[in-house]
């Protein structure tokens, strides 16, 4: 599926969050169809490229090159699609853990909220990191090959080379940044609150996501408990995240991150100790 066919089937499923439910033609729908510009995707797509890795590890402080880079190029193409769009980083220190994450690091995923009339959440999302196996030399064929690491068979000491990451997953960057055009400049007014949101370390365990989502786990437990301090809705994952599960569980327990198969040319995990983050800006 193309990447403007897949921006269409995404326009269409946001649709509910309208202020009022779409006819068959709602020309609403059929003009943020008609804004999507695959011009701009194909721009988006070779721009990522350009940063040649977007390893999570990769260098954070060199001009052009790396996840750095790029996170910062992100960001600003997000801020200048309109003032309605609230656009941060939303930012975790991590601890070396397991086999993918060899080094302490701060993974910083990047997001555009356009702020509905009800803190009711859609999120579109892709991630914005991107990992390769290292170039080596060829190795005679073994009858009997070894199995596979946790880590997919991949060299995770490596941080630094060549991982265009064009498909994997510049596409999905590409289509949630364009989207996150496409509905802040519509003019339209959402009773939901849709969140655009390109994620960091998807390929170390989906690294980014889990953190994000268990900051809004700790947010909706402690406004469920305490209601009327009417606490602004926050997306990142504040120390108070061990406060508000405390109930929920007997002991203090680290979170862990899931395993999980290798599917397609994606990584979805290994198994591996995931601390308390320390908040960043």
């Amino acid at each position: 599926m193309t990447a403007p066919r897949i921006a269409h089937v995404a326009v269409l499923l946001l649709a509910p969050a309208l202020v009022s439910a779409a006819p068959a033609l709602d020309p609403r729908i059929v003009k943020l169809l008609d804004e999507i510009s695959p011009a701009r995707l194909e721009a988006s797509l070779k721009h990522l490229e350009s940063f040649q890795t977007r390893h999570t590890l990769s260098s954070t402080d060199t001009p052009g090159r790396g996840i750095g880079a790029a996170r910062e190029w992100i960001l600003a193409e997000m801020k200048s699609y309109s003032p309605r769009l609230q656009v941060s980083f939303d930012t975790y220190r991590i601890p070396k853990q397991g086999e993918r994450i060899t080094r302490e690091a701060e993974l910083r995923n990047v997001m555009a909220v356009l702020p509905g009339k009800t803190p009711r959440r859609f999120y579109v999302s892709g991630h914005y990191d991107s990992v390769a196996r290292p170039v080596a030399s060829p190795r005679p064929v073994s009858p009997s090959p070894a199995p596979q690491s946790a880590g997919g068979g991949f060299d995770w000491t490596v941080t630094d080379n060549v991982a265009p990451g064009v498909n994997d997953d510049g596409s999905g960057t590409a289509l949630t940044m364009e989207l996150a055009r496409v509905f802040a400049q519509s003019g339209l007014d959402f009773d939901a609150t849709l969140v655009f949101i390109c994620f960091a370390g998807e390929e170390e365990g989906l690294v980014g996501a889990k953190l994000h989502a268990a900051g809004g786990l700790a947010l909706a437990l402690s406004r469920a408990r305490d209601p009327p301090r009417r606490r602004p809705l926050l997306a990142r994952a504040p120390r108070p995240l061990d406060r508000a599960l405390r109930p929920l569980r007997p002991r203090r327990r680290p979170q862990r991150l899931q395993p999980a198969r290798l599917r397609g040319r994606a990584l979805h995990g290994e198994q591996g100790e995931l601390r308390p983050p320390a908040h960043g800006p």
